[in-house]
C-alpha cells in the first residue's frame, strides 16, 4: 500500500487540502492549491524530518520518470514548522509541511506519494498518496440512480462523457485513457477496467 506508516510510531497522520478539509488530497497544477501532511510524534525531544515526492503511473507503481523531470527546485526538504504538546496525558510533538511551497514544485501531473523519512536513522516513516491534475480535456459526469430495484438505495450509476481530447493525438482511446472511479475517498474502494459504451471521433462515453 502508498498509504503506509512505518516503525508505529508516528501518529494522527493526515493529509489535507488547506483550502478545505473536507476536499480530496487532489491540487490543479500550477495553481495557487496546497495540501499540508501533519503528524504526531510520541515523544519529548525533537527530531528531524525530511520528505521527497515520487511520482507514479496509474496503477500507483514508480514510473519511469526521474525526480529531474517531475519536482522543481529541492528534491528533498526538512519540516521545519512543529509544536509541542501542552496539557495532555502523553507528551508529543505535532509536525506539519504543505506542499508545494518556494522549495520545491511539481512540473508534471499525474498520481503522487510523499515519503516522510527520519534523517537520523535513514528510514521511511510515512507514505501518503495524492494527485496533481491538469484539466486538458473536458470530463462531463452525471450520477444518477441504480436501474435496478434491488440497488436504488444503496448504489448509484455514474455516466460519463468524454470530449476534447483531438489534441492529445491518442490513437487507442479504449487502452489509452484509463477510468478509475474511487468511492469516499477509499483506496481499497475502486473500480477499474471500466470500458466505453459509445466511442466515436471526438467523444467517448461510458455508461451505467
Amino acid at each position: 500500500s502508498s498509504n503506509e506508516i512505518f516503525q508505529n510510531y508516528p501518529q494522527t497522520v493526515k493529509i489535507e487540502n488547506t483550502t478545505n478539509t473536507l476536499l480530496d488530497p487532489i491540487i490543479a497544477l500550477e495553481s495557487s492549491e496546497r495540501l499540508k501532511l501533519s503528524f504526531d510524534i510520541i515523544s519529548n525531544e525533537y527530531a528531524t524530518y525530511a520528505y521527497t515526492f515520487i511520482h507514479c503511473n496509474s496503477n500507483w507503481e514508480y514510473s519511469d520518470l526521474n525526480q529531474l523531470e517531475y519536482l522543481e527546485g529541492f528534491f528533498d526538504n526538512y519540516i521545519e514548522t512543529y509544536s509541542y504538546s501542552f496539557n495532555t496525558l502523553t507528551n508529543y510533538i505535532h509536525y506539519e509541511c504543505v506542499f508545494p511551497n518556494e522549495n520545491i514544485k511539481f512540473k508534471k501531473s499525474g498520481n503522487y506519494i510523499i515519503l516522510i523519512y527520519d534523517t537520523e536513522r535513514n528510514i521511511p516513516i510515512i507514505t501518503k498518496r495524492f494527485m496533481v491534475y491538469e484539466n486538458i480535456l473536458n470530463a462531463d459526469m452525471q450520477v444518477q440512480p441504480a436501474t435496478l430495484p434491488k440497488h436504488k438505495k444503496t448504489k448509484q450509476q455514474i455516466r460519463l462523457s468524454i470530449t476534447n481530447y483531438e489534441h492529445l493525438n491518442i490513437k487507442d482511446p479504449i487502452n489509452e485513457l484509463i477510468i478509475n472511479i474511487q468511492k469516499n475517498d477509499d483506496w481499497n474502494n475502486l473500480m477499474t477496467n471500466i470500458q466505453p459504451s459509445f466511442l466515436s471521433a471526438n467523444k467517448i462515453e461510458y455508461d451505467n
